[in-house]
């Protein structure tokens, strides 16, 4: 067992390429073929990170199910080739990490893969001072921002889009 980020034993972390330790109780969220967990380094607790865990066995019951929804809809598509699909979409989701830095958007860390697993190790996004994940949750809670924020979080946004079209992306 290695110990948690708050000191205490945890019987469901992971130590990757023994320096990142990822919690596995600790869901942060996930997506169509990815769970993303709380990590740290395993010398520093204090640094945590967000880990995507892409499970290959699940990769490939993902790639299972978008071959029978492309024989339902006449798209006919070889296993391989969608397997190669996604994996190319990972690749490049690595890749535009190491080439991407902005504030506004959530910064690449390191990249590893075990036989089970693909492990994408990213900043994870502080909270607002107002303890609010994104921004829908905060105008979920506080109502329509006031016009001030709503400009700083306008050009915030304007200003990563900007690079991320500058990046062909």
């Amino acid at each position: 067992d290695i110990e948690s980020a708050d000191g205490s034993e945890s019987k469901n972390t992971k130590l990757i390429d023994s320096k990142f330790v990822v919690d596995m109780n600790q869901r942060l969220g996930g997506g169509s073929y990815s769970q993303v967990y709380t990590s740290w380094l395993r010398n520093n607790p204090t640094q945590q990170f967000a880990c995507k865990v892409i499970s290959k066995k699940d990769l490939d019951l993902q790639v299972t199910s978008i071959q029978i929804d492309l024989q339902e809809s006449r798209q006919i598509g070889g296993e391989n080739e969608i397997k190669q699909y996604i994996i190319k979409r990972i690749k490049t989701e690595v890749e535009i990490g190491h080439k991407i830095k902005h504030p506004n958007i959530v910064q690449f860390v390191y990249f590893t893969e075990t036989g089970s697993n693909i492990y994408i190790f990213m900043e994870n996004a502080k909270r607002t001072s107002l303890q609010f994940s994104n921004l829908e949750e905060l105008i979920k809670h506080q109502g329509p921002l006031p016009e001030q924020q709503a400009l700083i979080v306008f050009r915030d946004i304007v200003n990563a889009a900007c690079l991320l079209y500058d990046h062909n992306i």
